[in-house]
């Protein structure tokens, strides 16, 4: 169990009950990531009230700290899961029906984007600085 008033003070961030207990919704699985509705709901069944404002925002506060991440979806809506400022770098296979989330950690898939990555760079004189990659499938657990 983490101490998320630890991590957000390790972070420079001021620790509020909301941003500590969103840390702990979000880092409760490694394979589920959450909606912006479903932590409203979440959070609500929790005591608190925030709208949708103050809850991107806190996202975005603690998603630039690195203590959380964005998951793409097949949509133009994001998902968010907790990373606890792991640092390690990695890519995602999401169930397309219940969320289930996977992290993929191929290293060879990893050698092959960063030479993608900086052919890319190379190509349009960007200086491309990250990428990200998010599968999308059906779970053995759906799909049966």
């Amino acid at each position: 169990m983490f101490d998320y008033r630890d991590i957000l003070r390790a972070s420079s961030l001021r620790v509020t009950p909301l941003r500590q207990t969103l840390l702990e919704v979000l880092s409760t699985t490694a394979e589920y990531s959450y909606s912006v509705p479903e932590l409203l709901q979440i959070l609500g069944e929790q005591g608190f009230t925030p709208n949708k404002t103050t809850l991107y925002r806190e996202i975005q506060v603690l998603h630039e700290a690195g203590l959380i991440e964005e998951i793409p979806t097949s949509g133009r809506a994001l998902r968010y899961k907790g990373s606890c400022g792991s640092g390690h770098h990695h890519h995602h296979l999401q169930c397309s029906s219940c969320q289930r989330l996977v992290h993929i950690d191929i290293p060879s898939l990893e050698v092959a984007l960063h030479a993608a990555q900086q052919q890319m760079g190379k190509l349009t004189g960007y200086s491309v600085t990250e990428h990200s990659l998010h599968f999308t499938g059906t779970c053995p657990d759906c799909a049966a």
